[in-house]
């Protein structure tokens, strides 16, 4: 079975989302970004508001998620973050699928923009299998090595 065989992949807006949806990305997020990585910060963020939400749902479960944040202007880059799976579908495919659709939805609705993202640095290598490169130095943010990468 494929990521994105039984995958239900949906594109939201804040306003879009039901109590549900919301509901799934804030424990995931949680999750993910706050319990595993044992770094207290504030998740959720004014960027929410104005992002695009990307929901894979499987069986009723959200089993993949990312955002894209629109640029301010026509010189400023597209960004995304928060991609997370659960650990119960984590090696399965399913963070290529997230990446391969943030880029595919950023070519259609924001041509011509730069794509930066800031990547865990354990994750560089995978980012690179999409053309990313890095950029600058490492820094931590909250307690995490990072790594400034932009698509190629």
């Amino acid at each position: 079975m494929k990521a994105n065989d039984v995958i239900q992949w949906r594109w939201l807006l804040l306003n879009e989302m039901n109590g549900k949806d919301f509901y799934q990305v804030a424990k995931l997020r949680q999750e993910v970004f706050i319990i595993e990585q044992a770094c207290l910060f504030a998740d959720l963020d004014e960027m929410d508001l104005n992002t695009y939400h990307l929901l894979g749902i499987k069986d009723d479960i959200l089993v993949g998620y990312l955002r894209v944040l629109p640029p301010a202007n026509k010189r400023e880059p597209v960004y995304f973050s928060r991609v997370a799976t659960p650990k119960t579908h984590r090696k399965s495919g399913i963070g290529r699928v997230l990446i391969q659709k943030a880029l595919d939805f950023i070519h259609e609705h924001y041509q011509g923009h730069e794509i930066v993202i800031s990547a865990q640095t354990y994750l560089e290598k995978f980012y690179n299998e999409f053309g990313f490169i890095r950029i600058g130095t490492p820094y931590t943010e909250d307690g995490i090595p990072h790594v400034a990468m932009k698509l190629n």
